[in-house]
């Protein structure tokens, strides 16, 4: 099955590292709900909203049967490349018509390029990703496409989307750090053991979840409980020196 390559020696990729799949899925998992959330927000164009989770299931589909990645590194860079030409057009003359009623239509309007810019971007990686760097990239485009995400909307959805978000993003990159420390071992195939294969899949869940929630719950002691109380600390050092 086709994969996001390991940085290891050919002789250590000839087997498939733990947690392969794992990775990959919550990578693909990670994407999907990054763009997810942009186009929940409502401020995106039909076509966008549309095309961009299709893409990237689609990707899923292809992934899930063994296809390799469909762009070459250098394809890939020329789009993007090509994609800058197109985005002062974007910018003067599509995405003007989605800021209609905005206090600062032109500065709107840029900003609605460079979400398509940032979408694009990311699916052209996602098709020509095949290796830990180019996941690591990816990573960073989908945390990036939440940021954006948080600049459109207000609503509670979001937090919902984060936190799906936190979940697999914490699952991504512990799958990566198994598959960096097997990588060069000598270790068991879990391919040809289904049963070990699913509890270690399931640890690793258990393992995400519980890192994510664990950091949901420390923000919001952090931001919610924490400032309704005061020792007066702070507040007595200021009347000291009054």
């Amino acid at each position: 099955m086709a994969s996001f390559s390991s940085n290891a020696s050919p002789s250590a990729l000839a087997v498939t590292l733990p947690a392969e799949t794992f990775y990959r899925t919550s990578l693909l998992l990670l994407v999907l709900t990054a763009i997810s959330t942009l186009c929940a927000t409502g401020k995106l164009d039909p076509v966008t909203t549309v095309l961009a989770p299709a893409a990237v299931l689609y990707k899923g589909f292809r992934l899930w049967r063994g296809y390799p990645a469909e762009l070459q590194h250098v394809l890939a860079t020329r789009l993007v490349l090509a994609y800058l030409m197109i985005f002062p057009l974007d910018a003067l003359f599509i995405s003007p018509h989605l800021a209609v009623g905005i206090s600062d239509p032109t500065l709107y309007a840029v900003v609605l390029a460079a979400v398509h810019f940032l979408i694009f971007v990311t699916v052209v990686r996602l098709y020509s990703a095949t290796s830990d760097r180019d996941a690591l990239f990816l990573a960073m485009l989908a945390f990036a496409s939440v940021l954006a995400a948080a600049i459109f909307t207000v609503d509670t959805y979001f937090l919902a989307f984060f936190i799906a978000f936190l979940f697999f993003a914490v699952a991504t990159f512990v799958g990566l750090e198994v598959r960096r420390g097997a990588a060069g071992a000598v270790c068991p195939s879990l391919k040809a053991q289904p049963q070990r294969e699913r509890r270690f899949h399931r640890a690793l869940s258990l393992a995400s979840l519980t890192v994510a929630f664990g950091g949901v719950a420390l923000g919001f002691l952090l931001f919610f409980f924490f400032p309704r109380f005061s020792a007066g600390y702070l507040s007595q050092i200021g009347r000291a020196h009054v």
